[in-house]
């Protein structure tokens, strides 16, 4: 405006030729940097649970579908940002990095896609909101307690079943159960036979709220380490905490079930 009003003023053809140039290029830099986001793909995928006090990995993949190629497109987190070039039909994949604080569910929240392109003088930006979360555990206690050597003598109830050892085959017996006749054996000629199943006799644990001491924190931090060891020396264990009913079992994904009960201990399910 101030170039046009002095170029009208003084009336030198130069100032509008400079005025009208400097629009144009304005007017073309930002339709650029416009079409220099246009219909970029971003997926933007789900993080591991980890613990307190380590670092979420969200991965982010950017795909550019068209056949000209998408320079400076940086992408934006809180205090992170990934500037990248991408070429014609190229995917691309980043990873924020978020530090854990608290338990519960973290969610990635929004992430912001902006370009410079192509001279600097405007940015051209958009919001990707995401729904995407990762469940944060406790933190293990560092000097957790020993397990309790409590022998676990609850019977299994609300359809809870401690996992089974697959001990091979042998000849059907009258009553065994027709759930457990091998009919794969059966229906190649090999006669009838029954998948034998042991009860594991390791020494069943009751991880209970009551044996820990501390604040809240502090007895699920407990708790955690004893699930962790537990896991470690592939023994058997229930978990009880107040106003939930026990868990029972063994493996990874009894394992994860506990953890999970206690990251989302006394919180709301969005918390």
């Amino acid at each position: 405006m101030i170039l046009l009003l002095a170029a009208s003023n003084y009336g030198t053809s130069l100032g509008f030729l400079l005025t009208f140039f400097l629009t144009g290029l304005s007017l073309v830099s930002m339709l650029h940097g416009f079409r220099n986001l246009l219909n970029l793909e971003i997926q933007i995928h789900s993080a591991n649970a980890v613990f307190v006090g380590e670092e979420s990995h969200f991965n982010i993949e950017i795909y550019n579908p068209n056949s000209s190629p998408h320079p400076m497109i940086t992408l934006v987190h809180a205090t992170q940002q990934h500037t990248l070039n991408l070429l014609a039909d190229q995917r691309h994949r980043c990873t924020l990095s978020i530090t854990t604080t608290r338990r519960g569910y973290l969610a990635l929240g929004k992430v912001h896609i902006n370009t410079l392109y192509p001279l600097g003088l405007f940015r051209c930006w958009s919001s990707i909101g995401s729904r995407q979360r990762v469940l944060i555990y406790p933190k293990p206690l560092s000097h957790s307690a020993p397990l309790p050597h409590v022998q676990d003598n609850t019977q299994q109830n609300n359809n809870q079943k401690i996992d089974e050892e697959y001990q091979g085959v042998r000849d059907y017996q009258r009553g065994d159960s027709a759930r457990r006749i091998d009919w794969k054996a059966l229906a190649k000629g090999h006669g009838t036979l029954v998948k034998n199943y042991q009860t594991p006799q390791n020494e069943r644990l009751q991880l209970h709220w009551q044996l820990t001491q501390g604040d809240t924190e502090r007895r699920l931090s407990q708790l955690c380490a004893w699930i962790l060891q537990a896991e470690r020396q592939q023994k058997i264990y229930s978990l009880h905490l107040p106003h939930s009913p026990p868990l029972i079992g063994r493996g990874e994904q009894h394992k994860q079930r506990c953890l999970k009960n206690l990251a989302l201990f006394g919180l709301k399910d969005d918390e």
